[in-house]
C-alpha cells in the first residue's frame, strides 16, 4: 500500500480548510503560518472577518507573505429569513395598533363635535 505522502507528487490538495463553527460576532483577527525549513513561519494576519461566511486564503508566493490574499464567501442563513419575519410581523402589528388608535380618535372627535353642536343650540 503505498500512502499518497510518500509518492513523487503529492495527490492531497494544496490547502487545508477549518471552520469557526456559527460565530454571531465578529472575528478579530485570523492568522495564517506556512512553516518553512531556515527563516521560520511567515505569516499574515488579517483583521475584522465576517461571521458566518467562508474564508479562503491563497498563500502565493509562499516566500512573500504581503502578496496573499484572502478571500471571503458570504453564506447566507436561515437567520435572515428568521429576522425578516420577525421584522415583518412586529411591523404589522404596530400598523395595526395605529390603526386602531386612528380609528378611535375619529371616533371621539365626531363624539366631541357632536356634543358641540347640541350645547349651542336656541
Amino acid at each position: 500500500m503505498q500512502l499518497s505522502q510518500s509518492a513523487h507528487f503529492v495527490l492531497q490538495c494544496p490547502y487545508v480548510t477549518f471552520g469557526l463553527d456559527d460565530v454571531s460576532n465578529f472575528i478579530e483577527s485570523v492568522r495564517v503560518s506556512i512553516a518553512q525549513s531556515g527563516d521560520g513561519p511567515r505569516t499574515r494576519s488579517w483583521s475584522q472577518i465576517i461571521p458566518n461566511s467562508q474564508v479562503i486564503v491563497v498563500p502565493s508566493p509562499p516566500d512573500k507573505p504581503h502578496h496573499w490574499t484572502i478571500k471571503l464567501f458570504l453564506t447566507p442563513s436561515e437567520l435572515i429569513v428568521q429576522t425578516l419575519l420577525s421584522l415583518g410581523s412586529l411591523m404589522g402589528l404596530l400598523l395595526c395598533i395605529v390603526a386602531f388608535l386612528h380609528w378611535r380618535e375619529k371616533k371621539q372627535d365626531r363624539r366631541d363635535r357632536m356634543r358641540e353642536m347640541n350645547r349651542f343650540s336656541f
